[in-house]
């Protein structure tokens, strides 16, 4: 019986109809700050992270989705208080996308691009990391196990010789998933919503069919992750070897959404 009701409950669940609204965009892109702004805009819930929290719970959990020992319903199903909210964002959603239609058939999909320099140099700075990867033995290094998968390529493989080519080259993968989806997504540059949050939530706003906003001026210039630095320069940062490297990497998709070497 109790099975029964949890079913019927997860079914109800998943066919609310106010649809999703899923944030996808990488790691230090700016997920955070545009989910927690849209939420308060148009006075919807936000889900975080939703696979670290599960993470959390089951550290197994991810490495199952992806060998595809347990499907991505399954996850929800186990999980549902993750999901519950309608904005929902997570850095490895853009991998995901398949799976989140499987699962939401009617979301709505925010894509979120920003600079591949910039992302990655925030990242690094997150975990306190140079940006020559030459500098630090990555297995010595006491991470915790999402980030460490992140920068050595697992779960998904990602192809590097080191941390600075599995990040471009993840950056790469992601921007070409944004650039296939734009037709049935909403794209956000990071570098514009900084300038302009509200007009570009707004609009965003609109755009997802929201016509009741409410303001979301106390938290527009809240620092929702750690900061990154960024007034140390691209050149500074990574020296000239690794930032080829990136430009090399990324080179066809910077050039598509506007980022010049």
């Amino acid at each position: 019986m109790f099975k029964n009701r949890r079913s019927s409950s997860l079914k109800n669940f998943l066919c609310r109809k106010e649809p999703k609204i899923v944030l996808a965009g990488m790691h230090k892109s700016g997920t955070t700050a545009v989910a927690k702004i849209l939420g308060a805009t148009i006075n919807r819930d936000v889900s975080s992270d939703p696979l670290h929290q599960i993470n959390l719970i089951d550290v197994n959990a991810r490495i199952r989705l992806e060998k595809r020992e347990i499907s991505f319903h399954q996850l929800v199903k186990s999980h549902p208080q993750f999901f519950r909210s309608i904005v929902i964002k997570d850095p490895h959603f853009p991998m995901m996308l398949t799976d989140l239609r499987s699962v939401f058939p009617n979301m709505k999909i925010v894509s979120i691009i920003r600079d591949p320099r910039d992302t990655i140099r925030s990242i690094l700075n997150r975990l306190n990391l140079p940006g020559d990867p030459s500098k630090v033995t990555l297995d010595q290094l006491d991470l915790p196990f999402g980030w460490k998968s992140l920068l050595k390529g697992e779960y998904p493989d990602i192809a590097g010789d080191d941390y600075i080519e599995v990040l471009a080259n993840r950056w790469a993968m992601i921007a070409e998933i944004i650039s296939n989806n734009q037709d049935t997504s909403v794209l956000i540059r990071y570098e514009e919503f900084n300038r302009n949050k509200k007009e570009v939530i707004d609009e965003l706003a609109i755009k997802l069919g929201y016509e009741k906003l409410r303001s979301a001026k106390s938290i527009q210039d809240v620092q929702f992750q750690p900061k990154g630095n960024s007034k140390v320069t691209w050149v500074d940062f990574y020296a000239v070897r690794q930032l080829d490297k990136i430009n090399s990497i990324c080179a066809s998709m910077m050039e598509e959404f506007g980022y010049e070497k």
